[in-house]
């Protein structure tokens, strides 16, 4: 009896541990199963984060294509009005680009005749004499005399001899650097620097080079008698050669559309002057019509751009400014290849008034046009 009873024992003691072992069991699997649920859960929780996060990234992508999209559009619109204006700019507001810095006035054609202005054997003084007719020669008949003259006004021909032998002609003050004088006889302008001929500018269509280019002349004309070398600019491209003959001079042709619009021919320092100057004027002309992207990606060299910070930064700083015109220059020098111009600023904000400033800025070639590499203010 007490045999069975404790095989009884035993066995009750087994069928309590089998209970056990398989309770303990189905709670791990039931731990298991839940820790898979949670881990499911969390899976498809991150899923959803990620899908989101890539949906989100890209409606931000897209949105950041349309408006880069938009500004490129805006930008290429306001080049074309831009440009379109730009044409219309007379020989007076284009030498004021070039050689002159400051923004409003200009020289006044003093010649509306329709043929161009070449030497005559009647002498005359600084101020306006009425063209005689043997005081042209058409151009059909008429050959330069050599690749650095124009309407044979020739560079390196003294004051005396240019005055002399134009019928009709007018002598402005140096108004812009100190020693310049301007003689504009309406259809090319001869920039004088002490007592030589340094620079001549035209944009008409009747004044022709020694190889046959004027204004008006196709681009391809113009590859074809100078060569293909040439350098965008805003909405220009620029083609400069040097010449042939003893004066080694800079020839340069601004072309739009595919025409020749501007030829100016100058000795290098001069030729540098009147593109250094150019671009300053251009940049503060770009900030009064508040074409900020063009200022900045044009006249401003990559070392002056990491000196102003980024590119939001900078256009924050001329938020509140209606103009900023150039009044006067200073002064220009060379340093080295670059363009030193000292000069004095007006700026005009809202709120703040008129306020004036002395300034300075250096000039580089940046990948072939001009750009402001430091600029200074006090």
């Amino acid at each position: 009896r007490q045999e069975r009873e404790r095989q009884e024992q035993e066995r009750q003691e087994r069928e309590r541990q089998e209970q056990e072992r398989q309770e303990r069991e189905r709670q791990e699997r039931e731990r298991q199963e839940r820790e898979q649920r949670e881990r499911e859960r969390q899976e498809q929780e991150r899923q959803e984060r990620e899908h989101q996060e890539r949906e989100r990234q890209e409606r931000e992508r897209q949105e950041r294509e349309r408006q880069e999209q938009e500004r490129q559009e805006r930008q290429e619109r306001e080049r074309q009005e831009q440009h379109k204006r730009y044409e219309k700019f007379s020989l007076k507001w284009l030498l004021l680009g070039l050689v002159v810095i400051t923004i409003i006035g200009g020289i006044v054609s003093r010649n509306s005749s329709d043929s161009p202005i070449y030497p005559s054997s009647s002498t005359s003084s600084t101020k306006v004499v009425p063209a005689t007719s043997s005081s042209t020669t058409k151009k059909s008949s008429y050959t330069e005399p050599s690749e650095t003259s124009l309407a044979g006004i020739e560079i390196g021909m003294t004051a005396k001899e240019l005055i002399s032998s134009r019928s009709a002609a007018k002598s402005y003050d140096a108004w812009v650097i100190p020693g310049y004088d301007a003689y504009d006889y309406g259809k090319v302008t001869a920039i004088v620097k002490g007592d030589r001929v340094c620079a001549l500018i035209s944009n008409d269509s009747t004044i022709t080079t020694k190889r046959g280019i004027h204004s008006g002349s196709s681009e391809q004309e113009l590859k074809n008698s100078y060569g293909t070398t040439s350098t965008i600019c805003f909405n220009d491209r620029l083609y400069e050669f040097t010449s042939n003959d003893k004066q080694k001079c800079y020839v340069g042709f601004a072309v739009g559309n595919g025409t020749v619009r501007t030829i100016k021919i100058a000795d290098k320092n001069v030729y540098d002057f009147m593109l250094a100057l150019y671009s300053l004027a251009t940049y503060h002309s770009l900030i009064t019509k508040r074409d900020y992207d063009s200022a900045y990606d044009y006249y401003l060299t990559e070392s002056m751009k990491s000196q102003l910070g980024n590119y939001d930064d900078w256009k924050a700083g001329y938020r509140t400014t209606v103009s900023s015109e150039i009044k006067k220059i200073n002064s220009v020098r060379k340093i080295g290849e670059a363009v030193e111009i000292a000069y004095d600023l007006e700026a005009v904000d809202n709120p703040g008034g008129t306020r004036y400033f002395t300034g300075k800025a250096l000039i580089k070639k940046n990948g072939g046009w001009w750009a402001i590499d430091s600029m200074e203010y006090r």
